[in-house]
């Protein structure tokens, strides 16, 4: 057998210009899967495909696929492939994977691609999501789903009874599925309304699996947070539309994963909207990691001011700055919100970004604009991209002073809930009878901390300032 080579992408002619795959059918489901690619343009009225959305998985092993035309082979890995299979039938199906259909190996191509992604997802006639193999318990779901699907017909309203606590358990076990801790699904499955879910060769709606979870009605069934896609799915969108869009977005998602973790942030963008829209300028895969997340920071302090700082989580070796927030670290950061400090002392404050060497070639600073909410930048090239560790900006703050701290209590710990709501709303008392009214540059001396630290019942500390 003539060994054939790696399937040479030819580059895409148009700013909408997309390949679209055409997966054959097959005689047996032991047949190799065969394929052409067709370029396409999102323009065109007459477009038809289904988009894809899966985890990727594990690099190795690979497996083969085999284009005909011309005769060559593409590498995917075995979550793609196993989904290939599933998804072929007996007619030739127009599909749209990113694996397959964005040249992986052309940075190029895949930033223009990316920027336009959610597009493709939108124009598909529908998303399939792909959950693997089916299990016993997935079995005993997709049921539940048909059922679902059954009950809506007559009214257009699910019309089932609340289901089993067996089943809620089956559910919970679902959401542990790999694809609900990607990034990128939630961009996949929000901006279509025909979302269908795959598993083993069972099939179900995304609108049914979310009338599940809240058990038919408006009451959440799952004792375990539900994963951000689905949060995400039941909120309004145009929330994030707004200017600090990007900084809450981050903030609900930074439990998530990707395997490129520069996808941490860009896989959000396209949730902005078009007045928001800084694909073009963020998306751009020939930059490093370190300079995106320099980049995503700097647009972020001008955006939300100092409450970037709250999502610093220190240990990672990046050649960036130290104000910097590495969003590939993946947290649980459910006690801070976009509101939590509702823009505090927004115009009390000076922000100056000094860019200094990091083999001490020296630093310079340069005033270069007033932005909003009384913050001000002075910097020169804020970084290098060729050389991202060379330049390190320094973040200093110019602020007013409040006061002097001449006393503060011991730590302590809540007994129960009901002890914790007693002493914080003790501690919070404290703090409001402060007048409000006084001018904290000349007369907040000697203000006295009451508490400290507050230890809670799993050991999280919190902060209170007073």
């Amino acid at each position: 057998m003539t060994e054939l080579a790696k399937y040479p992408h030819c580059p895409l002619r148009y700013d909408d210009s997309i390949r679209l795959m055409h997966l054959q059918p097959a005689a047996g489901e032991n047949d190799s899967i065969e394929f052409s690619l067709q370029d396409s343009r999102l323009s065109d009225a007459n477009l038809g495909y289904e988009a894809l959305s899966y985890t990727c998985g594990a690099d190795h092993p690979k497996q083969l696929i085999f284009c005909q035309d011309p005769s060559s082979i593409l590498q995917v890995t075995q979550n793609c492939y196993g989904a290939l299979k599933r998804l072929r039938n007996d007619s030739v199906r127009c599909l749209w994977i990113d694996a397959i259909c964005i040249n992986q190996d052309d940075e190029t191509e895949k930033s223009i691609q990316v920027r336009m992604m959610d597009r493709v997802f939108a124009r598909a006639s529908r998303v399939i999501v792909d959950l693997g193999e089916a299990t016993p318990g997935s079995c005993r779901i997709f049921n539940e789903l048909a059922e679902a699907e059954n009950s809506k017909m007559p009214t257009g309203k699910y019309d089932k009874p609340k289901p089993s606590d067996e089943l809620v358990g089956e559910l919970e076990r679902l959401f542990r599925h790999p694809w609900f801790s990607r990034v990128w699904v939630i961009q996949e499955v929000v901006v279509n309304h025909c979302v269908g879910i795959m598993c083993g060769s069972q099939e179900g709606s995304w609108d049914a699996l979310k009338a599940f979870q809240f058990g038919y009605g408006s009451l959440v069934l799952t004792w375990k947070e539900d994963p951000p896609v689905l949060r995400l799915s039941n909120l309004h969108l145009e929330d994030f539309k707004l200017s600090n869009g990007l900084w809450r977005l981050l903030l609900r998602t930074r439990s998530l994963s990707a395997s490129d973790p520069r996808d941490r942030v860009l896989a959000l963008l396209s949730l902005l909207g078009s007045q928001l829209d800084i694909r073009k300028h963020l998306i751009d895969y020939t930059q490093n990691c370190e300079a995106i997340f320099t980049s995503v920071a700097l647009l972020l302090l001008q955006r939300v001011g100092l409450e970037l700082l709250i999502t610093i989580r220190h240990g990672h070796a990046r050649a960036m700055a130290s104000w910097v927030p590495d969003w590939s670290q993946k947290h649980h950061d459910c006690l801070v919100h976009s509101d939590t400090f509702n823009n505090w002392g927004s115009n009390a404050f000076e922000v100056i970004l000094e860019e200094q060497a990091a083999q001490g070639i020296g630093s310079e600073a340069k005033q270069v604009q007033d932005t909003e909410a009384g913050i001000a930048f002075k910097s020169t090239k804020l970084l290098d991209k060729t050389c991202p560790s060379k330049y390190l900006p320094i973040l200093k703050v110019k602020g007013v002073r409040i006061g002097a701290i001449v006393c503060q209590g011991a730590p302590f710990s809540f007994t129960d809930h009901d002890d914790a709501h007693r002493a914080l709303a003790e501690a919070l008392g404290h703090f409001y009878s402060v007048d409000c009214g006084l001018n904290l540059a000349e007369n907040s001396e000697n203000i006295h901390f009451q508490f400290n630290l507050l230890a809670g019942k799993r050991g999280v500390a919190l902060s209170l300032l007073e």
